[in-house]
Parts: structure tokens; sequence; C-alpha cells
């Protein structure tokens, strides 16, 4: 509908088409930012590329190809040192408790130890408790 076509219709023809326009906005309107339950796009509306207005002429000829090629220092991984162990504590007494094998250890070769450290507390003292499991190997295997 053109402009000189606009001007031939009459006031109410002219609400008419305002009306069913403004209808149209709103549903249109209600479709994009209404309700999630109420909203239905089937696709994405495709909004202009502001970028390519301005280079048509770089964009149809070949691409540039630039070749890049930089040194870095790569920082060294600094293994995680974790928690500090509570037995390098000076100021609290370490009480060690040594934990039995359960099973028969004759023959067996002594290859290290467990340890497990926790704060206990006794009423006005604060003490380490250590708790040592000895590991075993067996030599036939």
């Amino acid at each position: 509908m053109t402009i000189s076509d606009l001007n031939n219709l009459t006031r109410e023809e002219l609400t008419e088409k305002c009306l069913l326009l403004y209808d149209q906005y709103s549903q249109l309107q209600r479709l994009v930012y209404g309700q999630r339950r109420e909203r239905f796009i089937s696709e994405p509306i495709p909004l202009p590329n502001l970028f390519d207005q301005n280079n048509t002429a770089q964009s149809s000829a070949d691409p540039i190809k630039e070749e890049i090629c930089y040194e870095r220092n790569k920082p060294k991984k600094s293994e995680h040192k974790g928690r500090q162990l509570l037995s390098q504590c000076t100021h609290l007494p370490i009480e060690r408790v040594e934990l039995p094998m359960q099973q028969d250890v004759t023959g067996m070769t002594k290859i290290g130890e467990s340890i497990q450290e926790k704060i206990a507390f006794k009423p006005g003292k604060l003490y380490v408790k250590q708790y040592v499991r000895a590991k075993y190997v067996d030599p036939k295997q």
C-alpha cells in the first residue's frame, strides 16, 4: 500500500487500518518478549551485519593470510603442597597411636607408614593425634 492509497481512504478506514496494525504489533511483542509459555519464535530474526556494509570490497576478495610466530615463557607447574603437616607445629604436643595390622604380616617386608594427623582437644589443651598404619608388601608377589 502506497501513500497515495492512504490519502484516498476515509477516516474510519484509516482508524481500522491503524487498529489492525496496532493489534499485529502487540501480538508480535507478545511472541518475542512475552512470558516463556507465550513466546514462540520459529527461527531467529535475521539482523543486518553492520561490518559487512563497510567492507564489501574486502569480503569479495580472497582472504589475506598472515602467519604469526611467537615465543613465550610458560610458567612452571607448581605442585600443590597441600596442608602443612600438623606435626611441624612445634608448639603442639604429639600423641602417636600405632594401629595394629588386622592380617598376619609374618614374612612380609615393611615398606613405610601411612600417617593421618588430626587435631584433638582436651579441656584446656590442644594436641596432635597421629594415627600410624604400617605398609607391608609380600616379597613373593
